[in-house]
């Protein structure tokens, strides 16, 4: 029996464990603004993109979340 581990980006793994242990990672989206982002993606300097992510908040940006739609799902 064979099977793939699939998580979201709230489980906050680094890609070190994801590489590791072959963990595919499919990300939520938010919403700055109304200017798209994904939650995660690859190689991303996190430290930077929190700074800029909690500066915003901070500044009254408007801050919206969503769950993985199902395109996303099934192409995973």
């Amino acid at each position: 029996m064979s099977f793939e581990i699939i998580t979201d980006s709230a489980s906050n793994l680094t890609q070190d464990l994801l590489e590791q242990y072959n963990i595919h990672m499919i990300s939520y989206h938010v919403c700055i603004n109304d200017k798209d982002f994904l939650c995660y993606e690859k190689d991303r300097n996190y430290e930077e993109t929190g700074k800029k992510f909690y500066a915003a908040m901070r500044n009254g940006a408007s801050m919206k979340t969503s769950l993985v739609n199902t395109a996303q799902l099934e192409e995973m």
